[in-house]
């Protein structure tokens, strides 16, 4: 801080500033004139060399008869008596602050009262000494609190102020914590805060991937204009950290022996440096780290203190967003399994027994389960049977439609994605394997998916580690897979459309889902269940079947297994109108009669186009319409079964 030379010291009337800190301490400026202008560059009356000054700071201005200080819309403001001002009339005795430089307005009219200025002057001198301790640059984590002594932790005004403004930092993080705010917007935020309250030149709050441990920043500040792209750090700093969960401060990184040869430190020009660990019930979440890069010493021992207080709480509420998300992912996947939870396995026929004692004995082990069997069998019924069976009951039950996704778009469903992995990847997303961990994956339709996808989900069944689209970094879970197919798998490996080791280890447990068809048994018990189901949806009193009615259930082929017997009995529950299903409610063979009435007029063509469209409606009805299974069932390719479907008027 530079002073233009004062007047000599008088014992008339005349108003005077008093330096109480720093190189010019002891120093009077008398106010003159129309008053004095206090700031950063050379051309004001008092230069204070600090960049928390603002350029033309504030001024005190003659008022008449008075002095009255004005802010001048400063940066970091200025203080009169500890209280932020915008102007104000000063009286003896007031105390100024300006950053972290301090002035007494005197008015002094006889001996006495320079006397009192120079004890005022003295005592704020024996102060600053009082304060000034020492400090480690490493301080370990167990010693951060305990190892200030009352005598150490004497405050002065200064730091007591600085107190008080992290508290309020604590306060607003408090607010915070109940507020209904995303994540990655609440840790910008806490990053200003840090910036702000530290008056640092960066900030950085840095995350723990749970799966690798590596850190990776969540959230940056920097003061002044902003770098382009994202403000660096120096790595060397955050892994000393990450490895040795210390709390790091240095005042003068470059002349520091452990930091002046590191290449970071050296390369972004830092000059004080603070960071400190992120942990809760000694779980490492990550870690905030400031820097300053213009001045030496900006970071005191009383901030790493503070630094650390606010860490705990940054750390608690990292923790408690975590646990928040854990639970509202846990919601979601209740009211989904609610939502379109399968009915229970309902049938007593043997087929279906052996089936679910194969199951029940399965789930209690994490072997991988291979489900075969035509569309409509039930093969999610028992997927999900399973995982409810298992040890793993209360954790994640994912499912996964390989037909119903492209290739890349199926891995990155799967496995997540990379920032920039590919074209619209805007963001890193976690894929379906790294959320269910802990839980199960059900992979229908398995026999889809190209040689590429075999080849990785190979290795992921053999490692129980995966990449991200675009990552490098390996992520390990522990997942349970059951995957389904209404292909013969055999066949197709054969056929070299599958790769034999993937069936195999896909094929530890076996399980051949029974059509319907073969167990004629169980269609008066699954026609009952349903028909529960749906007169309770639909508010309708319809409890029974009509004899001739649960004949023709019993009797009828089935070809879409239970699925079309479920979508038979709610049209038969919707269209209804007495209290038992009867025959013509069911709609089994109406399509038949319609097209043996119309037989005698219509030509062998016209008939076989009626047939074809009867065929391919059926085939879209048991496969949800969707064009690939229901050219599957149809034994097309399904390029060709949209052509047909051109031509025959369906489009």
């Amino acid at each position: 801080m530079a002073l233009k030379r004062p007047s000599p010291r008088s014992t008339t009337r005349q108003p005077r500033l008093l330096c109480l800190n720093g190189e010019r301490r002891g120093q009077t400026v008398l106010l003159t004139g129309e008053g004095i202008s206090l700031g950063r560059v050379r051309a004001n009356d008092i230069c204070i060399c600090d960049p928390h000054v603002s350029r033309r700071h504030a001024r005190i201005a003659r008022d008449g008869d008075a002095w009255s200080l004005v802010d001048r819309e400063s940066q970091n403001g200025t203080f009169v008596n500890d209280a932020p001002v915008r102007e104000r009339i000063l009286a003896h005795g007031d105390e100024i602050r300006i950053a972290e430089h301090r002035f007494v307005f005197l008015l002094a009219e006889q001996e006495g009262e320079l006397s009192s200025a120079k004890a005022i002057e003295e005592g704020q001198a024996a102060k600053d000494a009082e304060r000034t301790i020492t400090v480690k640059a490493i301080i370990p984590e167990g010693l951060a609190f305990p190892a200030a002594t009352p005598e150490e932790m004497k405050l002065d005004p200064h730091f007591a102020r600085r107190l008080l403004q992290q508290n309020e930092t604590l306060r607003a993080m408090a607010e915070m914590l109940v507020e209904d705010v995303d994540r990655g917007s609440l840790l910008e935020r806490i990053a200003r805060m840090l910036l702000e309250t530290f008056h640092a030149e960066r900030s950085c709050i840095l995350i723990a991937d749970r799966a690798s441990g590596a850190w990776a920043p969540a959230a940056r500040a920097s003061a002044g204009t902003p770098d382009e792209g994202e403000p660096p750090i120096s790595q060397t700093v955050v892994q000393k950290v990450a490895s040795e969960r210390v709390s790091l401060l240095c005042r003068d990184a470059l002349s520091d022996t452990h930091l002046q040869l590191a290449s970071s430190v050296v390369g972004l020009g830092i000059r004080s440096v603070m960071a400190t660990p992120l942990l809760v019930r000694n779980r490492l979440l990550g870690g905030l780290y400031v820097d300053n890069r213009t001045s030496v010493g900006e970071f005191r021992s009383e901030d790493l203190w503070l630094f650390r207080a606010l860490a705990n709480q940054i750390a608690m509420l990292l923790d408690y967003l975590r646990l928040l998300e854990s639970l509202r992912r846990r919601l979601h996947h209740l009211q989904d399994s609610a939502d379109q939870a399968a009915p229970a396995i309902v049938g007593e026929s043997p087929a279906l027994r052996e089936v679910v004692a194969i199951a029940r004995k399965a789930a209690v082990s994490n072997a991988t389960v291979l489900v075969l069997g035509e569309s409509g069998t039930g093969k999610e019924v028992i997927a999900r049977s399973i995982h409810r069976w298992s040890p793993r009951r209360d954790e994640a039950f994912m499912v996964v439609n390989c037909t119903a996704l492209a290739d890349q778009l199926l891995q990155s469903d799967l496995f997540g994605h990379e920032r920039g992995a590919f074209t619209g990847a805007i963001r890193q997303k976690r894929g379906r394997l790294e959320i269910a961990d802990g839980g199960t994956v059900f992979l229908d339709e398995i026999g889809e998916i190209d040689r590429e996808m075999q080849a990785k989900f190979l290795r992921f069944l053999q490692e129980h580690e995966f990449e991200r689209l675009g990552g490098t970094q390996p992520i390990k879970v522990d997942v349970r897979v059951i995957a389904a197919s209404n292909r013969d798998l055999a066949e197709e490996v054969r056929a070299g459309r599958f790769r034999e080791d993937l069936y195999y280890r896909l094929r530890v447990v076996e399980i051949v889902m029974p059509p319907l068809r073969d167990r004629p048994q169980d269609v008066p018990l699954l026609a009952d269940a349903f028909l529960r189901e749906y007169a309770a949806a639909t508010g309708r009193d319809v409890r029974r079947f009509s004899a001739q009615a649960a004949s023709l259930l019993k009797h009828h082929s089935w070809p879409g297994n239970i699925r079309e017997l479920r979508n038979c009995i709610e049209r038969a529950v919707v269209l209804g109108s007495g209290e038992a299903i009867e025959p013509m409610d069911l709609g089994l063979s109406a399509a038949r009669l319609r097209i043996g009435a119309r037989a005698q007029s219509m030509s062998y063509r016209e008939q076989t186009r009626l047939f074809k469209r009867e065929l391919i409606e059926a085939a879209l009805e048991q496969s949800d319409g969707q064009h690939a299974k229901a050219a599957g069932l149809l034994g097309l390719q399904p390029a060709y079964l949209s052509r047909l479907m051109k031509n025959l008027g369906m489009r």
